[in-house]
């Protein structure tokens, strides 16, 4: 599911799980996004229990306000791959992702919580497609969490997403062929994350030894980066690495460009995870161990309206849409009474005004009630004698005119005539074609007009064939223009 949310004002907040740490981050979205506390707390994913205590002493001991968030999961969490489609339908693409998504872990279809995004399309009509796959009963882990704090996320994304976010903070552009390759570096943990045009296409998340300069940690981050350039290598839609960025404390990561560069032949540059960031001079800067990056975090809130993967579980999603339906329903009654009542104000208040003038008309009338009934008894009369007039003479003309054009081939049956000038004729004929020879006769005479056949049909008979008929017509309400 896509995230269609509009930019939204006023206070907002992220909160992000990872296996070893949540962070909250809350922020003022107004013209511009400004920070206002970052909250960092060392807290095991083991307990469902243990988790809620913790995130809820620290929005308890922050005054955090999480009524509209972000939940953020992090990468090591989910499974990503780009696959190749043979559409470029998105609804096409919609149903053959899911199937494939299937293929990345070992549940039922069922039982995975599926999103994607397309990268790009190929002139042959290929598309590539960035798939991200959870378990259905991790985010529902995460959901009952979010249930027990008493929060209402309107998404679920991953921590590369809120990578990608804040790289394009920090960026003015992207050129058809920049690719960046992006470390997040902190205590314990680094993501790796490949953007193409400003959008992440390849992510791995990876623990570290304890410690931020150790020969353990530059091992692990030797094997671990390697493997990360080879897989990235392996993509079929890869692109050279142009660029390269470590982010963290720039204290605590400079040291690691050196690094990089002796064993990647990658030369980074290092950026502040605070960089460029409005953040309030008062704001609340936590963090209860080690170094941590709150990019990621920081990143969902600045990019909120362009994040594209969406992992909440189909239970929440009902529920919010549900929540958003009922308070839509809320406004929508409530304009409803609001109009019914400025209506009922404005007809109450000229109600006794048009009173008046109502009696006064009906005063008026009154006083010319005998008159007008003597006149429409008057009227009624004339009408009765016109009527006897028009239809004394009327009737005879008719039939005389109607046997003077009739041939003798035809004999006529009946003859119906109505007060909407309406004449059926009904009759038989011999041959078919006498009949309707004997339309523009009709047609030619002042007394009918627009004659048609209803119908003729022919039927043996012990005298031969015979063909009955039924033609309908107007009559002419001043034959020879009198």
């Amino acid at each position: 599911m896509k995230n269609k949310t509009k930019k939204r004002k006023g206070a907002s907040a992220v909160i992000e799980f990872s296996p070893a740490r949540i962070k909250i981050v809350q922020a003022t979205v107004n013209s511009k996004t400004i920070f206002t506390h970052l909250v960092s707390l060392e807290c095991r994913q083991d307990s469902e229990r243990g988790i809620i205590e913790a995130a809820a002493g620290a929005i308890k001991a922050h005054r955090l306000c999480l009524d509209r968030c972000v939940v953020c999961l992090d990468r090591s969490y989910v499974s990503s791959r780009i696959i190749k489609l043979p559409t470029v339908n998105q609804d096409e693409i919609k149903d053959m992702v899911r199937w494939q998504a299937a293929k990345l872990l070992p549940h039922f279809i069922d039982e995975i919580v599926v999103s994607h995004r397309t990268i790009t399309v190929s002139d042959d009509g290929f598309s590539y497609v960035l798939v991200v796959v959870v378990p259905q009963s991790s985010v529902e882990k995460y959901a009952r969490i979010c249930d027990g704090l008493r929060l209402k996320p309107s998404l679920f994304t991953i921590s590369s997403e809120g990578l990608q976010e804040w790289y394009r903070s920090q960026q003015s552009s992207f050129g058809a062929d920049d690719v960046c390759a992006l470390f997040d570096i902190e205590e314990g943990r680094c993501e790796a994350v490949v953007l193409f045009q400003g959008k992440f296409v390849f992510s791995r998340s990876f623990s570290l030894p304890a410690g931020m300069q150790t020969a353990q940690v530059k091992q692990k981050i030797i094997e671990e980066v390697r493997a990360s350039l080879e897989s990235y290598g392996k993509q079929e839609i890869y692109r050279p690495i142009k660029s390269t960025v470590l982010i963290g404390d720039e204290n605590k990561i400079k040291d690691f460009v050196s690094f990089f560069t002796y064993n990647f032949s990658l030369t980074p540059r290092c950026i502040h995870h605070f960089a460029n960031l409005d953040i309030k001079k008062a704001s609340t800067i936590v963090s209860s161990e080690g170094t941590v990056s709150f990019a990621s975090a920081c990143g969902c809130l600045l990019g909120e309206n362009a994040l594209s993967f969406n992992l909440m579980p189909a239970q929440s999603q009902f529920r919010l849409l549900y929540a958003e339906k009922k308070q839509q329903l809320k406004k929508t009654l409530i304009l409803a009474v609001c109009a019914a009542v400025f209506f009922l104000g404005a007809v109450s208040s000229s109600f006794h005004r048009k009173k008046q003038f109502i009696d006064s008309l009906d005063a008026q009338i009154n006083s010319i009630n005998p008159a007008a009934r003597e006149i429409e008894t008057i009227k009624n009369k004339m009408a009765i004698i016109s009527d006897q007039l028009d239809s004394r003479g009327s009737c005879l003309e008719i039939l005389r005119e109607l046997y003077a054009v009739t041939p003798e081939e035809i004999s006529l049956a009946a003859f119906i005539f109505d007060d909407e000038k309406s004449v059926v004729i009904k009759g038989n004929a011999a041959k078919m074609s006498s009949v309707f020879n004997f339309v523009p006769v009709l047609s030619r005479s002042d007394f009918f007009d627009n004659v048609e056949v209803r119908y003729a049909t022919q039927r043996r008979t012990a005298r031969g064939e015979t063909t009955d008929f039924e033609l309908v017509c107007q009559l002419n309400a001043r034959p020879g223009g009198q």
